[in-house]
């Protein structure tokens, strides 16, 4: 399995959510090797699909369905749907 977790620095809970996934991972019973990227600059977000900071994938999928689809790459920080229909920037859960 591979585990990719990229981020820009702008947004603040990048932290939060890399310790979040390292801990469901040692939950899991997942052995913790996480390719970690971060984007620096527009050019770097096009090239690698980045849709917002934090981002996770395995196997080069993203963890929330239907981001394939989308094409508004850059340095911006990114929110999860909730099942309220809310957004926010990170619920573990």
């Amino acid at each position: 399995m591979k585990i990719m977790f990229l981020y820009s620095g702008g947004c603040l809970s990048h932290d939060t959510v890399f310790q979040d996934l390292k801990a469901v991972l040692e939950e899991e019973g997942v052995p913790e090797d996480i390719e970690v990227i971060k984007v620096r600059t527009d050019e770097e977000a096009k090239r690698l699909k980045f849709i917002g900071s934090p981002t996770i994938r395995i196997d080069g999928a993203d963890i929330e369905q239907g981001v394939e689809k989308r094409t508004d790459y850059g340095l911006k920080c990114r929110h999860y749907p909730q099942p309220m229909g809310d957004l926010i920037g990170w619920q573990r859960g």
